[in-house]
């Protein structure tokens, strides 16, 4: 606080107003901090997304001294416009053990049952329970008043499986003890964690704790294991990605796993919690946007506590507002404007932005509001990347409400985009000014054809306009220029 009065001393006396206030508080992407980044390991990548992303200067030297977990992964080959490491090959993928000298069997559930639920329109779950003999997993069908988490993690780290619909039985054990801690009726008693290649419980709790054990069921849901996999089960993991949106609104909870967060302490300020989610792969990949919007409460799981994102991630914290700074009165509010806390939480903003226009039918009635919600949508899949290129657009039409039945069967994804684009009555007029392919088709040619990779966020529209038939019709103020045949612009 000390250092930010002396700065506002030195530099204060000349600003008179908040706007310049906030230009001299700027990030410059010096060579100085981008370079340290890089030799620090960050994907170029992941550095042009913080330059875009306008954060203030404290905040990009905040990250550029924060140590990292990057996987072992050398970024040197990546660029701005693409981390080419995030993504998975299918043919080399391996699904991983809780540790490298684990040999636990592989455990899947009932397929058949996963697959008459889903074909049923209906949601499969898992639940778990260890009892004395072991792991025992069965599959259930999701019904009104049935609590259970949705976990949400990123593929690179080995929970996947591209094959089968299987883990590890060290993998769903942990994933039991995970989802078990976040119950809302926790068990009483002594917390059951046999050892996950042996299976047997330690001498000090096995007496007296059968009772104990027979009971502690837990209701979870993952991809890797309720969404089928294989070219002969394509029909039915479509179903299962139609009803994506309502498995996650559904979800009582969800759990955050990624690699890099669990190898760092959650009881930090929240300022370095969400420096931490900012910088996470878990934060750069398309699906998480779509689940951490439809979710109810999500909760990311750290080192050594799950960090509750949206207890921290107040609606009081975006209630500040330019308008409300008067420099030097407003010094206050201006370094809380200021703050590494903002910043990162005015990220997050986008995807709470969406939770909210989705849970409000109204917002689809008022074309100012359409057209905001169509911006927050589109800026949530800004910088983020996909294995699967259609699985972008399925994201995005489902932040947008939209039935994705048509969009699925599309074969090209510009027939994706042309779908979504024209399921929409307004849209904003910097839609047409963006860097971005655009498509070719006849009165489409304005409409972009597929996402920009590294491209500014849509601001809140100003202008908009409508879609119909004959193209996009939209009307903005301009400049009429006159002059003679022989006048010559230098």
């Amino acid at each position: 606080w000390a250092a930010r009065m002396s700065l506002s001393r030195q530099i204060g006396d000349g600003l008179s107003s908040e706007e310049e206030w906030a230009e001299a508080m700027e990030y410059d992407p010096s060579s100085f901090l981008e370079n340290r980044m890089l030799s620090r390991g960050w994907c170029p990548n992941e550095i042009g997304r913080m330059r875009v992303k306008e954060l203030s200067a404290a905040t990009a030297h905040y990250l550029g001294c924060m140590p990292r977990y990057l996987r072992g992964l050398d970024h040197a080959g990546c660029t701005e416009a693409e981390c080419k490491l995030s993504n998975i090959d299918e043919a080399t993928y391996q699904t991983r053990h809780v540790s490298p000298e684990c040999l636990c069997k592989q455990i899947s559930p009932d397929l058949g049952k996963i697959g008459s639920i889903i074909s049923e329109g209906k949601i499969p779950l898992i639940a778990t329970k260890y009892t004395s003999r072991g792991l025992h997993v069965e599959v259930l069908e999701w019904e009104e008043g049935v609590e259970y988490v949705a976990v949400s993690h990123v593929w690179l780290d080995g929970l996947g499986n591209v094959s089968a619909n299987s883990l590890p039985e060290c993998q769903i054990l942990r994933l039991h003890n995970l989802v078990e801690s976040m119950c809302s009726t926790p068990i009483k008693g002594p917390r059951v964690r046999p050892d996950p290649i042996s299976r047997k419980l330690s001498y000090r709790l096995r007496k007296g704790v059968g009772s104990l054990l027979n009971h502690t069921r837990v209701i979870f849901w993952i991809d890797t294991l309720c969404v089928p996999v294989g070219e002969e089960n394509r029909s039915l993991r479509d179903q299962a990605i139609l009803r994506m949106k309502d498995t996650y609104q559904n979800s009582y909870k969800m759990l955050v796993l990624d690699a890099e967060l669990e190898r760092f302490s959650g009881l930090q300020s929240p300022e370095e919690c969400f420096a931490r989610v900012f910088s996470s792969l878990w934060m750069r990949r398309c699906w998480t946007a779509q689940e951490f919007a439809l979710a109810k409460r999500t909760y990311i799981r750290f080192s050594d506590t799950l960090f509750d994102l949206d207890a921290v991630l107040l609606p009081e914290q975006f209630d500040i507002k330019p308008k409300m700074l008067h420099w030097p009165n407003g010094l206050e509010i201006s370094f809380k404007y200021d703050t590494l806390f903002f910043h990162f939480s005015n990220i997050l903003r986008t995807m709470f932005l969406v939770r909210v226009y989705l849970e409000y039918d109204h917002y689809s009635k008022n074309e100012i509001d359409m057209v905001k919600f169509f911006c927050h949508a589109w800026n949530c899949m800004t910088w983020r990347e996909t294995s699967k290129s259609r699985d972008k657009f399925l994201i995005f039409a489902q932040l947008l409400r939209l039935d994705i039945t048509e969009i699925l069967k599309a074969g090209l994804n510009e027939d994706r985009m042309r779908l979504i684009l024209s399921s929409q009555k307004y849209l904003p007029a910097d839609l047409i000014s963006i860097d971005c392919p655009r498509m070719q088709k006849p009165r489409y040619k304005w409409a972009p054809s597929d996402f920009p990779l590294n491209e500014m966020d849509l601001p809140t529209p100003k202008y908009h306009g409508t879609v119909d038939n004959s193209g996009f019709r939209v009307t903005c103020p301009g400049l009429i220029l006159s002059g003679t045949a022989s006048t010559s612009i230098i």
